[in-house]
């Protein structure tokens, strides 16, 4: 009888839990308190000048039949804590034309993410630390000005970050680096303590300046499309297929490839031909199961040489004969 009775008033606890959801402010700037659980329903908008913050543990939770969308054209801050991450189940979070900031620091998706069509590219500033996005959960985002920034994050399914050049201008100036995505033995789950980094693929459009460094990338292709100052440093990459592209000739020649991990089948290298090839170094590299230039240029690089209509040549620098495990141990 007395389990009966803790299970029955544990039942009536879930139930005043779930009662005690508040609707989600947005009228002024304020602190949700730790712990405290709010709820979306339909659109909803943070304001320009407003800034909300969620603390540790919050939850923030979608209702009804329609998308649950937060639209952020103030701020949204987003601190929680290891162990004491911010959650949101069912819920999106779309950056508005023009936003000052959001960062999501120690959040977990369990349903929804973060989204921005390019039919609404936004300018403004992004942040994604040591975050998690559960299967299902999108990372699809258009920036035509800002910056993005990630770091420590783990993304289940795959990440597609665009950016498209500004009003009167040609090129996109986003600025995009992704840091430290990678496994750390450090326990299960969280992405600051076990899995992390870009499980389902990556697929970068469009960037002024890029430095992708220390990071896990799989999924059954990644690629990298006009990316006109790109650092790919210290990289452990075991997607099916590697594509760097320019659609333009001789912007290759601000890319940088070096330390990398690689135990991809296949790494492509395409940009237009012109009368000067783009040329390309990759440089203190690890190709499992590939030691020697020759049987790497033929069994896995894709380029000039073997790519009829491709005007960039890849050079072999240095061959590690051993994984330089910067982003992880060659084995997770």
């Amino acid at each position: 009888m007395r389990w009966i009775g803790l299970a029955w008033l544990l039942g009536l606890a879930g139930v005043a839990s779930a009662e005690d959801a508040h609707p989600f402010p947005t009228r002024k700037s304020i602190n949700l308190n730790t712990g405290g659980t709010f709820y979306v329903e339909g659109r909803i908008k943070i304001p320009q000048s407003i800034t909300i913050t969620c603390k540790k543990s919050v939850r923030i939770v979608g209702r009804g039949d329609s998308d649950a969308v937060i639209e952020v054209e103030g701020a949204l801050d987003v601190r929680g804590a290891l162990g004491k991450e911010v959650i949101f189940d069912n819920v999106w979070i779309e950056p508005s034309s023009t936003f000052e900031k959001i960062r999501l620091m120690d959040a977990k998706f369990t349903s929804g993410g973060v989204r921005c069509s390019r039919q609404k590219a936004a300018r403004g500033h992004l942040i994604v630390e040591n975050t998690e996005f559960d299967l299902g959960c999108e990372f699809d985002v258009t920036l035509r000005n800002g910056e993005i920034n990630i770091r420590g994050a783990m993304f289940r399914e795959a990440v597609r970050i665009t950016g498209v050049p500004p009003p009167g201008m040609s090129h996109p100036t986003l600025k995009l680096d992704i840091l430290g995505c990678y496994f750390r033995n450090r326990g299960p789950l969280s992405p600051k303590r076990g899995y992390s980094g870009f499980l389902g693929g990556l697929f970068v459009t469009g960037t002024n300046k890029t430095l992708v460094r220390h990071n896990r990338i799989g999924g059954s292709k990644a690629s990298f499309v006009n990316c006109a100052n790109l650092m790919f440093d210290g990289n452990k990459v075991d997607c099916g297929t590697l594509l760097f592209k320019q659609t333009e000739a001789g912007h290759f020649k601000k890319t940088k490839f070096l330390k990398c991990d690689l135990m991809v089948p296949e790494i492509r290298f395409e940009a237009p031909k012109a009368k000067k090839p783009d040329r390309l170094t990759m440089n203190k590299c690890w190709f499992r199961g590939h030691a020697k230039p020759k049987k790497i240029m033929k069994a896995v690089i894709r380029d000039g040489h073997t790519i009829k209509d491709s005007g960039v040549l890849v050079r072999l620098g240095k061959i590690n004969k051993r994984p330089l495990e910067l982003a992880g141990s060659a084995g997770n």
